[in-house]
């Protein structure tokens, strides 16, 4: 028995890690693939099969292919979701559970503040940004069902039932959608500047820039511009703050920052528990940025990581609050494999509960190596250990 349940546990865990394999390759064009996905399904793929159909004969050959495509885009987005609960041993805890929850109440509470502090108009355009979204995940959901009960499930649905439940959803979705347009025109009547708002929204989640943010950034690392701190920077001391600063050059890097500096942790037992805590911190100090956790990366040799925080696709967090010498190893070679996958911007190894001297002397070598090869690579120390 316990070999069998030793064999399911693991069977279960491939599983995930391959949805998170397959969700890695989607990363920074989820919306982007699933917007794609949902116009084949919904006007290409039945298009192409009227435009082959015969007098008599329907063709839905690529309207079931695009749908079974958005079915399996779902599935795994889905359990990649799923499987970003795991600790960072692969396992499944209540503690991380109560923490993961909490932490989509605490981002939900804030992100309706937000809503309530805004003008009129704004909040309109928030309302009908959601209400789209809310249409398209809904005829989602519509094609998932019919998956589920026209392939997967055959059985256990009559037909007459199903067709009016599925049905029932489209007329469902088609209003939401309507409603959302009406709000969108009504919202570009009273002011023509939010039409080049939604261009530009658009625009970035397809990824269309001219010019890219990461060409803004530069490190100075000339020798007049090295001091006895440039190793690892103590955010609570002012000179350190304004020495990082001037090796770092740039407004999104001075922001952060300053957060860190103005930023005060209660002591925590676990490093994710710092991670959710800076995650909340900086989604309110940043309002206009796009602050994301658990971002997956792929590294050499098909390996495979996830940033504890990414602001703006552009700077990268990782947090560290082990002051182990294994764990500072550990440390040291993931920044390495990091490095070389992230090429968008600087990352920041964000220290918790290190002494100072310890960790600048930990760090030294290797973070003035990372300066040799001109690697945008930092270490700064957040909470000082209490002796």
């Amino acid at each position: 028995m316990e070999i069998s349940t030793n064999s399911l546990k693991s069977k279960i865990t491939r599983f995930f890690d391959k949805m998170d394999y397959i969700d890695r390759k989607l990363y920074g064009k989820r919306l982007q693939y699933f917007i794609i996905a949902f116009l084949i399904c919904i006007y290409i793929g039945p298009e192409i099969d009227n435009f082959i159909s015969t007098d008599g004969h329907q063709e839905v050959l690529f309207t079931g292919i695009s749908n079974l495509l958005l079915f399996a885009f779902v599935f795994v987005s889905t359990f990649a979701w799923i499987g970003s609960w795991r600790d960072d041993d692969g396992n499944w805890t209540w503690e991380r559970t109560k923490f993961k929850i909490h932490s989509y109440y605490e981002s939900f509470n804030e992100a309706k503040r937000q809503y309530m502090n805004h003008a009129k108009y704004e909040k309109m355009y928030f309302a009908a940004k959601s209400i789209i979204m809310a249409a398209l995940i809904m005829k989602s959901i519509v094609i998932v069902f019919q998956i589920i009960i026209f392939v997967i499930m055959p059985f256990g649905f009559s037909p007459d039932n199903s067709e009016l439940f599925v049905l029932n959803l489209d007329n469902y979705w088609s209003v939401v959608l309507f409603t959302s347009l009406f709000l969108f025109l009504y919202i570009f009547s009273k002011d023509k500047s939010y039409k080049k708002r939604l261009f530009s929204d658009l625009l970035k989640i397809f990824n269309l820039k001219l010019i890219t943010e990461i060409e803004k950034i530069s490190i100075n690392n000339s020798p007049n511009s090295i001091s006895k701190y440039n190793y690892v920077y103590n955010m609570k001391d002012n000179l350190h703050l304004t020495e990082a600063k001037s090796i770092y050059k740039h407004h999104l890097i001075e922001k952060v920052l300053d957060v860190l500096n103005g930023w005060n942790p209660n002591s925590a037992d676990k490093e994710y528990m710092y991670q959710d805590r800076l995650f909340k911190r900086l989604k309110k100090a940043l309002p206009e940025s796009n602050i994301q956790t658990e971002v997956p990366l792929e590294l050499e040799y098909n390996g495979k990581g996830r940033a504890d925080i990414v602001i703006d696709n552009l700077i990268m967090l990782e947090l560290k609050r082990d002051a182990t010498t294994g764990a500072i190893d550990r440390a040291k070679g993931q920044l390495e494999k990091y490095s070389n996958a992230w090429k968008s911007g600087p990352i920041f190894l964000v220290l918790f509960d290190f002494d100072y001297e310890k960790a600048n002397d930990s760090f030294r070598n290797t973070m003035n190596d990372f300066m040799i090869k001109d690697k945008l690579v930092g270490t700064v120390l957040v909470r000082e250990r209490k002796n």
